[in-house]
């Protein structure tokens, strides 16, 4: 057998059986590789559970909002925004420190902020955030 045996294809998604052989595939390999956590990963306490902070206004208007999860010791920040005219106020420190805390509550060890360098560099800066996710313990 040569690569010159094989066709590729580029799309934009398998079809639902390949793409279930696919993760088949990787999950066989890896449940050989380290069956002691596949095992853990399976166990219903490490399921991601939601974690939701929103910040409301004295009318009771959500005015900023933290969207993540947390599962198997870690805290995943997917989206983290504040209306625009109610930044800089310190509702987003507020919100991460109520997400940490609701996630070391749940065991979390570690923590993931997904974010684009463009997205509020100086509220990251300004709240040591690197290291304070570096530290989260």
């Amino acid at each position: 057998m040569d690569i010159s045996d094989f066709n590729f294809g580029v799309s934009t998604a398998l079809s639902p059986d390949d793409d279930a052989q696919v993760k088949n595939w990787l999950r066989t390999f890896n449940e050989g590789a380290n069956s002691e956590l596949w095992a853990k990963v399976e166990d219903p306490q490490h399921a991601a559970q939601p974690l939701c902070v929103a910040a409301l206004d004295i009318k009771n208007q959500i005015v900023g909002g933290l969207l993540a999860t947390t599962g198997f010791s870690w805290l995943k920040i997917d989206i983290m925004a504040v209306m625009e005219t109610h930044r800089r106020f310190g509702l987003g420190s507020q919100m991460l420190q109520a997400a940490e805390q609701e996630a070391a509550r749940r065991g979390c060890k570690y923590a993931f902020c997904d974010t684009m360098d463009y997205q509020a560099p100086g509220f990251y800066v300004a709240i040591s955030l690197i290291q304070r996710l570096a530290s989260f313990r």
